[in-house]
């Protein structure tokens, strides 16, 4: 690294700083008059003394060389094609001759105090460069603009009083300069292409002060002015800063010596380095907004603009003033150098630190002091305008007594100026040394005017930030490390900064803008950055946070994102919550959705868009209100829902119902809320809540707003407590308020008594149309008398407003009530001709068939059977067919007697209607009710209900061989359905065939019972026909059973240890390689959906969520639940390498322990009758291969089933199974599930054997 520096006589030389070794490097004979290199430090620019410009790289090459006043304009010259052109002009009085007169061109020369030096200065991207000079010619300052290739660009236009300093806009604007006119003295802008851009004027007289240079801050956002009185020669230095197109002086420094360089760091933003003939300083400045930081509805959230000499205040609780205008402007003697709010009681009292150390104290009460005329307040804007807010008064201007302030000559000696009230006040100055800060504790005295020191403690090193802890009545303060301090006034203790847990807490990196509350609880210091980073102690809360402030309920930050986030002052700094009863309220900053983004729930109060690069001004204490600064400079006044709902359940809290409705009719949030806060309170203050409304439009608005749902549960849950949910609230809400306004005064609120008719879950719209009825009849019913007919229209015009009149319509005709039908009709839109033939028609009929009609005109079926029935028999076959058409046999039934024709009729037809459906054991049931054996029979039999077929045969009195045909029939089908003991007794007691009866039983191994019968009736030689030879046929294939079932048991067992083995061992590959965090590395065929591996429950993401799931289930939804179960069954195949061959293998060993039951039962009565007939090898046989059988199952019955193990799985799951806070826990491990492995089909649960040995013989043991 080295420094680059010139001599007015040409020499060029490069200090190195490492080895200090100073090198020329080269030498203009005309001499050098300024010099300037390219931001990114690879072009030079020289001026030399014979005017020209030269042009080199870093190594000192030249590129180009020109003069410094050439003729031309440059690339950029303008085209004139004669539009608006001094000849085409309207010229007045003055007329056409005025055309002909040139204007004068040029400007003045140069001041005599100019030094006539060029200035260059460079564009911030480096591509163009500006020079201004004195041209020789006219003896006037010019400005060009040349590109970095050499070549120019424009020149500027003739610019009376264009001063020498020049400053480039890094941000590439425009350059900026100084002019002297006759009658003031301006910063001018000019734009690249040499026009003007604009100007604004500085505060001094026109021959009081000369500016020597101006100079842009890196970021653009602070011009700083640096000139001297010329007067006395001393120098000062003004920083400026524009918003919404004006410019404010925020500060002045006056220096009593003469200024030898100003200049701002190139790379920390708003850092000033300034240099004396005696000194060297540095400023660090910082944005800050100054407000009031009370929290009682007294303070008025004031906000001060510094403005030179001038205060602008605005008391945004009672009015919004755009910038640049303010409620009040403060004149001042002396310029303004800090202002700082009260932070004790009285908050709207203000100190103004003065460029001359003194300080003015203003507050609001009467008494005002001496001094008023040196500092009074103003209206702004002229003297068209008059003050509409209180103002403060000046109660003195004061001076810092003692040896308090440094004996240094500087400005800005005085900073961080924390004002809590008269009888303590802080302020920090600088060492001797200027290494360190020195907090000064002091008090206010108005009898002498002073400011009296009463402590005065050193820092070790400069202090950044402070603020006051209104809590524990502290200073907190942060040094230039971050390091955070704790003072205490009473003891005049100095302490590091603790937490809850008293732990010292520093800040990661030093911050700006600081602020103390209380978060839930314990103190909390708040701290941002420059680099948008927003800490809470020492946990960084956000990462993109442009500005903050601390409501009285909540911390309220906008974001990057352009967002604006309300975190509840009762949300914890880290931690888990004790309290399960809130929700959401008492999450800690970690549980918190991430403030770095935008994201958040669709009913999430706690975030609202705002404009891009909106910047927080102050927040209304007490109130909703939230001011922010867009970033040309206008002001916009929000109301973030957070903060309203907070306001509303506080107003509801205190049974202020009129205040909140207004709120909330205002915020459009939902009435519900008034209820779903607290459902009991409400209902027990119902009538205070009419009372206070007291207005129907605002009650009906309340009852038609009214929803079943729990609005605290679905759209603002933040805040709200868990309790029991509320069964039908509307119907509650509807019958409480309706009985509370009858008391109150009915013939007021009649509208609101017929909403809470209509508003209820099923609508008493007859009710309420009866009540307009007696209304109009003037019948006192709800204690409404002596009304107009045009009460009742407007009542009924209201009813038809809230339901459809179609619907109104077919209510009014259900009530049978034709004067009412009429009435509703006439204030329809319905056609005369369309309902009056109708109405006419109906009146012609009896009463019992009008009623029937208008029943079934209104598809009310149930009611006009009611009807029609009351109609006679002549109406029988009407009745019959609606019974048929809609299904009302049942309701028909119980409208006749059981003897009548017309109950058999119907029965008859219900029948029908049931085999017509195929439910053949209820149309039996039903035919026998009206003594149709023959149809109940048949019925029986085609429901395969043989006892009832039998019965209704012989009530019917079937003759002996209709009776033996039908019992053959059913014979049938009981032998092919294995029910061959109810097929034996059929035959031996309805057909007299006991022969048949015998074989049947032995056919279906009924050993016992088919030698009891064999005794009965004496045909002991069925033993041994048919007997002996059917045990020895089913002792071998029981045996062949048995055997296979071993085999096959064997074969499946150890088949699953294998299946077992091979997905343990990929899957522990798999997680040794780490796939299992890839996004769907559980796709590969290693595991089923419930892994009997070891018990985990291992969810597929290739089946849950790929695109190949969802086009198989698209097709699978139109087939029929026969195919689907086809294909359920297909899924689970015992083919060896299939995906699910380990659940198939488990089917099918769950299959054969619940068969084993019933099969040893069975077992045992053949080995009961084997060993009878003297077959005791083959009975002793049977019965150790079965005992060895069942063993078998006994002991491998763990090794099967495995025990259910929790384990993570890497797929994250939706479906029916997954719940919302397995989703949520899911996500916040980064896909990985837990889930408890948990069977769900019957099958793959462990079977739980029931075998005794009952079944065994000790005989064959």
């Amino acid at each position: 690294m080295a420094v680059c520096f010139t001599t007015t006589e040409g020499d060029v030389f490069l200090w190195n700083t490492t080895s200090s070794q100073l090198e020329n490097v080269g030498c203009v004979e005309s001499g050098i008059t300024s010099m300037a290199w390219s931001p990114d430090c690879e072009v030079l620019i020289l001026t030399t003394g014979d005017n020209k410009m030269v042009m080199m790289t870093r190594e000192f090459d030249i590129l180009s060389e020109d003069g410094l006043c050439p003729r031309s304009f440059g690339e950029a010259e303008f085209v004139n094609v004669g539009w608006g052109r001094k000849e085409t002009q309207f010229h007045g009085t003055e007329g056409k001759d005025a055309a002909k007169v040139k204007a004068q061109q040029g400007a003045r020369e140069a001041f005599s105090w100019d030094d006539r030096r060029p200035r260059v200065t460079w564009q911030g991207d480096g591509q163009y460069f500006a020079i201004s000079i004195v041209n020789p010619q006219s003896g006037s300052r010019e400005v060009r603009v040349w590109s970095r290739d050499g070549v120019l660009h424009s020149s500027s236009e003739a610019i009376d009083g264009l001063e020498q300093a020049l400053h480039w806009r890094p941000s590439g604007g425009f350059l900026a300069s100084s002019q002297r006119k006759p009658h003031r003295h301006n910063i001018a802008f000019i734009e690249r292409n040499g026009l003007k851009h604009g100007e604004f004027t500085l505060p001094f007289g026109v021959n009081e002060v000369k500016v020597n240079e101006v100079m842009w801050s890196n970021d653009s956002s602070i011009l700083a002015v640096h000139g001297e009185y010329m007067s006395d020669g001393k120098s000062f230095v003004e920083m400026w800063v524009t918003a919404n197109h004006h410019w404010y002086m925020k500060q002045h420094l006056s220096f009593n010596e003469k200024v030898t360089g100003v200049i701002w760091d190139p790379e920390i933003a708003c850092v000033l380095h300034v240099v004396t003939s005696n000194q060297y300083m540095q400023y660090t400045w910082t944005w800050v907004t100054t407000r009031t930081s009370g929290q009682q509805l007294d303070d008025q959230a004031l906000v001060a603009v510094t403005n030179g000499a001038n205060l602008l205040v605005t008391p945004f609780r009672s009015m919004t003033v755009p910038p640049p205008m303010s409620a009040y402007r403060v004149e001042m003697p002396a310029a303004i150098q800090q202002v700082a709010f009260s932070v004790g009681r009285h908050s709207n009292n203000f100190l103004v630190l003065l460029s001359n150390n003194t300080l003015a104290y203003y507050g609001f009460t009467e008494d005002s002091g001496t001094a008023e005329k040196e500092a009074s307040v103003k209206a702004c804007n002229g003297s068209g305008f008059k003050l509409m807010c209180s103002t403060p008064c000046l109660k003195a201007l004061l001076s810092i007594s003692g040896d308090a302030l440094p004996a240094a000559c500087y400005p800005a000696k005085v900073s961080h100026l924390t004002f809590v009230d008269d009888s303590l006040l802080f302020f920090v100055t600088l060492t001797s040394k200027g290494s360190g800060s020195i907090l000064h504790q002091a008090k206010v005295s108005l009898e002498t005017s002073t400011i009296e020191v009463c402590q005065s403690i050193e820092v070790g090193h400069s202090i950044l930030a402070t603020c006051f802890n209104r809590r524990n009545q502290q200073l907190i303060l942060q040094t230039s490390l971050g390091a955070l301090l704790a003072f205490d006034p009473a003891s005049q203790s100095l302490a590091p900064w603790r937490d809850a847990s008293l732990r010292e807490v520093s800040l990661p990196q030093p911050s700006a803008q600081m602020e103390v509350a209380s978060l839930n609880g314990q103190d909390v210091v708040f701290a941002l950055t420059d680099r948008f980073r927003f800490f809470a102690n020492d946990l960084e809360v956000a990462s993109n946070c442009s500005s903050f402030v601390v409501h009285f309920e909540f911390l309220l930050l906008t974001t990057l994102s352009h967002t604006c986030r309300c975190i509840p002052l009762s949300t914890r700094l880290q931690g888990e919550s004790n309290n399960h009863h809130t929700k959401s309220i008492n999450q800690s900053f970690a549980d918190l959705p991430g403030l770095s983004d935008a994201r958040s729930h669709p009913f999430d109060e706690s975030v609202r868009r705002v404009e891009r690069g909106s910047r927080i001004v102050c927040s209304v204490a007490m109130d909703t209100k939230l001011v922010l600064q867009m970033p040309r400079g206008n002001l916009e006044v929000i109301e973030p829902r957070a903060l309203v709902l907070s306001k509303v359940r506080t107003l509801i809290d205190q049974v202020r119902y009129k205040e909140a409705f207004v709120v909330m009719r205002k915020h459009r949030i939902n009435l519900n809320l008034l209820h779903d806060h607290n459902p009991s309170a409400f209902m027990e203050n119902i009538r205070e809540f009419v009372k206070q409304v007291d207005s129907v439009s605002h009650i009906n608005l309340f009852l038609t707003d009214l929803q079943a749902e729990d609005v605290t549960l679905t759209m603002y849950t933040v805040g709200s407590c868990e309790r029991a949910a509320v069964s039908n609230k509307v119907d509650a809400v509807c019958d409480a308020m309706r009985k509370v306004i009858q008391e109150i005064d009915a013939e007021k609120f009649l509208l609101s008594i017929l909403t809470t008719h209509v508003k209820k879950q099923i609508p008493e719209l007859d009710v309420a149309l009866q009540l307009i009825r007696e209304l109009k009849e003037n019948f006192d019913s709800y204690g409404v008398s002596g009304q107009s007919s045009a009460f009742a229209e407007d009542a009924l015009k209201y009813l038809l407003f809230l339901v459809d009149v179609n619907e109104l319509y077919d209510v009014a005709l259900g009530s049978y009530d034709f004067s009412l039908v009429l009435m509703v009709a006439e204030k329809s839109q319905k056609d005369p001709k369309e309902y009056l033939p109708f109405l006419n028609n109906l009146r012609k009929m009896d009463e019992n068939y009008q009623k029937f009609s208008i029943d079934v005109h209104l598809k009310r079926y149930e009611s006009a059977l009611g009807h029609i029935v009351n109609c006679g028999s002549e109406r029988f076959d009407e009745c019959l067919s609606l019974v048929t058409q809609h299904n009302l046999f049942n309701e028909a039934l119980k409208l006749y007697n059981i003897n009548s024709d017309e109950y058999k009729d119907i029965a008859i037809a219900y029948g029908e209607h049931l085999i017509s459906q195929r439910s053949f054991e209820e149309a039996g049931i039903v035919f026998s009710r009206c003594k149709q054996h023959s149809l109940a029979m048949d019925a029986f039999e085609r429901a395969h209900n043989w006892r009832q077929c039998v019965c209704s045969a012989q009530s019917l009195g079937c003759a002996q061989d209709q009776l033996k045909s039908l019992v053959m029939r059913l014979t049938v089908y009981l032998k092919d359905h294995r029910m061959h003991s109810e097929a034996a007794l059929l035959l031996d007691q309805y057909a007299d065939d006991q022969e048949e009866a015998i074989v049947t039983l032995i056919e279906g191994g009924q050993w016992e019972e088919s030698l009891r019968m064999m005794h009965r009736y004496k045909r002991l030689d069925f033993i041994e026909t048919n007997l002996i030879t059917a045990l020895k046929e089913n002792h071998l294939s029981q045996m062949e059973l048995l055997t296979s079932n071993i085999q096959l048991f064997q074969r499946y067992k150890n088949r699953l240890n294998v299946v077992r083995e091979e997905k343990e061992k990929k899957r522990r590959e798999m997680m040794e390689l780490g796939d299992e965090s890839r996004p769907g590395a559980m796709d590969s065929d290693l595991f089923s959906d419930t892994s009997s591996a070891t018990g985990e429950s291992v969810v597929s993401s290739k089946y849950s969520a790929s695109s190949q799931a969802s086009s198989s289930s698209s097709k699978m939804s139109g087939k029929s639940s026969k195919n689907r179960r086809k294909a359920e069954r297909k899924l689970h195949s015992l083919k060896e390498g299939s995906r699910f061959e380990d659940l198939a293998l488990l089917e099918a060993l769950h299959l054969m322990y619940t068969q084993v039951d019933s099969w040893t039962d069975e077992v045992g009565a053949l080995i009961r009758s084997l060993s009878q007939f003297n077959f005791t090898s083959e009975a002793e046989q049977l019965q150790r291969l079965t005992t060895d059988w069942v063993q078998m199952l006994r002991g491998e019955i763990d090794n099967i089933w495995l025990t259910t193990e929790t384990t993570v799985s890497p797929a994250l799951t939706f479906g029916p199974n997954s719940t919302a806070n397995a989703v949520a826990e899911a996500m916040q491990n980064n896909g990985l599930q837990t889930v408890q492995a948990q069977p769900t089909e019957p099958l793959l649960q462990k079977p739980i054997l029931k075998i005794r040995d009952s079944w065994k013989l000790k005989i064959c043991s």
